[in-house]
């Protein structure tokens, strides 16, 4: 009994804690100002995660205080479910069905979405712009700390047709307006309107992997590329990094290591990284900017996407693909008898 009473006083000082905060429980202000802090350094450090520079050089710190910002969000979570049938409102309910319907809740749905794609990054390559994104939700978490973030949600759930129909006009203006622009610019300045798919077309024609494809079929590869620039010095993968990317060289110099000891230079038009995607695996080797690189990227969810369009295209890209591997398959095992020969 006395057990069953401690517990019950255990659960009810976490919902003070976290729901009612500092007016009922003196910890209350303690936890939620550690909570905003924490929200704020996520803010900071997505920002610099965002500069190749610091993301090359920090990139372990930038990791273990992600993992860090992840376990005390998943503990908050976990206590705010475990104590949701101490609410009120809910306490009538049985206790797996007050805790669904707590969960169900847009902030408690906000929350969830905050660290829930670490975890499924671990169980599934996912693509790093997409996580990158997702942490963007551990800011709309200042929402419960916030009376004026809280008055601001109410007026949109009330006023949500009202802005609806303000942000159509908008969007209406502005596709008015860029067309207008382009109309009259296109001609004035030719090499920003319009010449980029022509240098991006050509440059990926020279690619071996796609070399043999006809026009329409690079047409539809270009259309889902993105381009990076990394300086030297920055790595553009790691080993053991998520397979969720191709990439070809676009302009300067990349190194990547095969095996110790042993390096292979990357020029223009070089590709690699098409394996770990295809196999939805982790990479194998480091893979370093030589000197300023602008890199063409084909993500997992661009490749997904060609892919349910164009199946004849991924057909080619996988047969290459694997013709390649086995093509290097020779390279790789004297790299690994001259590692052995080395360590013997």
């Amino acid at each position: 009994m006395r057990a069953t009473t401690a517990y019950r006083r255990l659960r009810r000082e976490v919902h003070d804690v976290l729901e009612v905060g500092g007016d009922a429980h003196p910890m209350g202000r303690v936890v939620n100002g550690f909570i905003i802090v924490l929200i704020f350094l996520n803010a900071i450090a997505f920002a610099a995660d965002t500069v190749p520079e610091l993301a090359g050089r920090y990139r372990w710190e930038f990791a273990a205080f992600n993992a860090f910002s992840v376990i005390v969000f998943t503990v908050e979570y976990a206590l705010r479910i475990w104590s949701a049938v101490e609410i009120p409102m809910l306490s009538r309910l049985p206790r797996w069905q007050a805790r669904l319907r707590y969960a169900m809740r847009p902030m408690m749905i906000i929350d969830l979405l905050a660290f829930l794609p670490w975890y499924l990054h671990w169980l599934y390559p996912l693509d790093l712009r997409l996580l990158r994104v997702f942490r963007l939700f551990r800011l709309l978490m200042l929402v419960r700390y916030s009376p004026a973030l809280q008055t601001l949600g109410r007026v949109v759930t009330d006023e949500y047709r009202a802005l609806l129909g303000a942000l159509l006009v908008i969007l209406i203006l502005l596709l008015f307006a860029s067309s207008g622009m382009y109309l009259i610019e296109r001609h004035m300045q030719p090499d920003k309107f319009g010449h980029q798919f022509v240098v991006t077309w050509g440059m990926i024609a020279r690619v071996p992997l796609f070399g043999s494809m006809d026009y329409s079929e690079i047409a539809e590869i270009t259309k889902v590329l993105y381009t990076r620039t990394f300086m030297p010095g920055v790595p553009i993968v790691r080993a053991s990094d998520a397979g969720d990317a191709m990439f070809i060289i676009a302009s300067g110099e990349a190194v990547v290591e095969i095996s110790p000891g042993q390096h292979a230079l990357l020029k223009e038009g070089d590709f690699f990284g098409e394996m770990a995607l295809l196999e939805h695996r982790r990479h194998k080797h480091d893979v370093v900017a030589k000197t300023r690189c602008r890199v063409y990227v084909l993500d997992s969810m661009s490749l997904a996407r060609l892919e349910r369009r164009h199946p004849e295209i991924m057909q080619h890209i996988r047969k290459m693909a694997e013709a390649r591997a086995l093509a290097n398959e020779p390279t790789r095992r004297q790299g690994r008898k001259r590692k052995a020969s080395t360590t013997s």
